[in-house]
């Protein structure tokens, strides 16, 4: 088993991913009571761009000292995300239109899990193309 160190560039930009997300989120808080929308979508709309935000984060300021194998997956969960994003953002709107009512944690739970579906196909796919082994 190959033991993983992470660069400092890495950490940095997963951090920066992280205080984005944050500054987001003080603007939702501040924006969304003018608004009528739903809790279930209020809270997708601000917990669905952690994972995209940390993720691009990691991208953009490490993609020079990471492997192609961590390149690949970066892109991989930055595409996984946008399209798990608002494909769980519709369905919750939807929802919300036939007088669904969802909880919170199984709206965070369900679009997460989308993404994370979504990821592996793509990422198993990027990695069969690119000729790179998908062993760990």
């Amino acid at each position: 088993m190959k033991i993983y160190r992470a660069e400092l560039e890495e950490i940095i930009g997963i951090l920066v991913g992280g205080a984005f997300w944050y500054v987001l989120t003080i603007v939702l808080m501040v924006t969304i009571p003018y608004f009528k929308i739903p809790s279930q979508v209020i809270i997708w709309v601000d917990m669905g761009l952690l994972i995209l935000f940390m993720s691009a984060g990691h991208y953009l300021v490490s993609k020079g000292v990471i492997n192609e194998k961590s390149k690949i997956e970066d892109l991989a969960s930055i595409k996984s995300n946008l399209i798990g994003y608002f494909l769980w953002l519709i369905f919750l709107i939807f929802a919300y239109l036939l007088n669904i009512e969802i909880s919170s944690n199984a709206s965070i739970i369900g679009g997460y899990i989308i993404i994370f579906l979504i990821f592996l196909y793509m990422r198993n796919r990027a990695l069969k193309r690119k000729g790179v082994s998908t062993s760990v």
